[in-house]
C-alpha cells in the first residue's frame, strides 16, 4: 500500500522580543512544531532556531516530511522589536562673554555624539539651538536623540553667558592727617581691577585741591604700560590742578598704585578728588571715584 497523506504540522505561536543589548536583532529559541503522521517524520524549520533574528519580522517556515516523501508547511513569524535607547553625549558646558552691547551672546556649540545598536538615521535636537541668542547667566541645554524606532535618550549642558567687564575701583589715603601749612602730604591711590576681564585703556585723573602746590607724581615700578606724569606735563595741568595717568591694560585682579606728593599752603580743609576710567565696559561705575578729606593745621612758628 502506497502513504500518499501528508503530515499534519502546527507551528508555534508567533513570537515577539526585544533586541538583544547592543545589537539589532536577537538570538531567538522557537519551540518545535508539533506534527502528527500516519509514518516517522522528519521536522526542519528556516530561520532554524537559535539563529540571529534581525529588527523587524521574519517569516519562519517548517516543513514536516514522512518516510513516504509526503510534505506539509506551517509558518509563525519572529518579530524582533528595537527597544534600546540611542546613546548621546553632550558637549562641554561652554563660558563666554557677552556680544559687545548686549546682554546675552549669541552661542554656537558643538554637536552632541550620538551612536544606537541600529544602522540609520538618528534625529538629534537641542534647544535651545546652536546659534540661539543667550542672555547674560546660566542657561540649560537640553538635546534629544531619537532613533528609527522611537527610542530617545536625553542629555544636559550649560551655556555662561558672563557679562564682559572690568570691574574698576579707587581707593585714596592720606598722610599725614592732620598735616601742617608747608609739611608734604602724600597721597595714595590704589587702583584695582576686580574682573572678570582684563580693563584696556585704563585712566586715572586725579583733581588736586586749589590751596596746595605740587610736589611729585610716580606709578608703582611693577604697572605695564605705564606712562608717569613727569614735571613738565604736571607743570601743563597745574591749571586745571588735574593730573591724568594713562595706565594702560590692567589685567584682571590687578592693581596699580599712584603715589601723589603736595605741599599745603592754607589751613583749613583740602579735599582730592582720583577717578578711574577705562574703555572697558564697567559692571560697576559707582567705586571709580575716591574722595578724601585733609585737616591743614597752621604751620609752627
Amino acid at each position: 500500500m502506497q502513504d500518499t497523506e501528508p503530515p499534519v504540522i502546527t507551528c508555534p505561536a508567533n513570537i515577539t522580543i526585544s533586541n538583544d543589548p547592543g545589537e539589532c536583532g536577537a538570538f531567538v529559541t522557537f519551540p518545535d512544531p508539533t506534527v502528527t503522521d500516519n509514518c516517522p517524520v522528519t521536522v526542519s524549520c528556516s530561520p532554524a532556531s537559535g539563529s540571529f533574528f534581525p529588527v523587524g519580522t521574519t517569516t519562519v517556515t517548517c516543513t514536516a516530511t514522512d518516510a513516504a516523501g509526503n510534505t506539509s508547511t506551517c509558518s509563525f513569524t519572529v518579530t524582533v522589536q528595537d527597544t534600546e535607547a540611542p546613546v548621546i553625549t553632550c558637549p562641554a558646558d561652554v563660558t563666554v562673554p557677552n556680544d559687545p552691547g548686549e546682554n546675552g551672546a549669541i552661542v554656537t556649540y558643538p554637536n552632541p555624539t550620538v551612536t544606537d545598536n541600529c544602522p540609520g538615521p538618528i534625529d538629534v535636537s537641542c534647544s535651545p539651538a546652536s546659534g540661539s541668542f543667550f542672555p547674560i547667566g546660566t542657561s540649560t541645554v537640553t538635546c534629544t536623540a531619537t532613533d528609527a524606532a522611537g527610542n530617545t535618550a536625553t542629555c544636559s549642558f550649560t551655556v555662561t553667558v558672563e557679562r564682559s567687564g572690568a570691574d574698576l575701583s579707587v581707593t585714596t589715603t592720606d598722610f599725614p592727617d592732620p598735616v601742617r601749612v608747608g609739611q608734604i602730604l602724600t597721597y595714595t591711590v590704589i587702583i584695582q581691577n576686580r574682573g572678570p576681564f582684563a580693563a584696556s585703556n585704563v585712566t586715572l585723573t586725579d583733581r588736586l585741591p586749589n590751596s596746595v602746590q605740587f610736589i611729585s607724581a610716580t606709578v608703582n615700578e611693577d604697572s605695564a604700560n605705564v606712562t608717569s606724569a613727569t614735571s613738565d606735563q604736571v607743570n601743563i595741568l597745574q591749571s586745571n590742578r588735574v593730573l591724568t595717568f594713562q595706565l594702560g591694560t590692567l589685567d584682571a585682579s590687578s592693581t596699580v598704585s599712584v603715589t601723589i606728593r603736595v605741599s599745603p599752603q592754607i589751613p583749613g580743609f583740602i579735599t582730592n578728588r582720583a577717578t578711574v576710567r577705562s574703555s572697558t565696559f564697567d559692571p560697576d561705575p559707582n567705586n571709580n571715584t575716591s574722595i578724601i578729606t585733609t585737616r591743614v593745621l597752621p604751620s609752627q612758628k
